[in-house]
């Protein structure tokens, strides 16, 4: 699957910057490649960028700032996708790997 819709420009990719708890890792950025590989290395995509995301209001801005600007968006949980589903070429990708806990609030049922 590659991406679909547009590449964020540089105006988007700013503005992820500014996303308060995100750390952007973008193609001329070292650490790119590890940040972009998906765990059994059979998937290679080049996304326009890799956001982790440290808490929800994070990842809630970046997808706001990504769907904003038409960016594909793909949203990477373990990293396991056998399928390199949570990478895409010219992509946003949401990287959920800093978040290795889950709160459960049983009264709202929300996670």
């Amino acid at each position: 699957m590659t991406g679909t819709g547009r590449s964020p420009g540089a105006a988007a990719l700013a503005a992820l910057d500014r996303v308060p708890g995100a750390v952007v890792t973008r193609p001329e950025d070292a650490g790119y490649d590890e940040a972009r590989q998906v765990w059994n290395a059979m998937i290679d995509r080049r996304p326009a960028a890799v956001v982790r995301c440290a808490d929800a209001p994070a990842v809630s801005a970046a997808l706001r700032v990504a769907r904003e600007a038409g960016a594909p968006v793909r949203v990477r949980g373990g990293g396991h996708s056998v399928a390199g589903n949570g990478v895409a070429d010219g992509a946003v990708v949401i990287d959920l790997s800093p978040r290795a806990d889950v709160t459960v609030d049983p009264d709202r049922l929300v996670a």
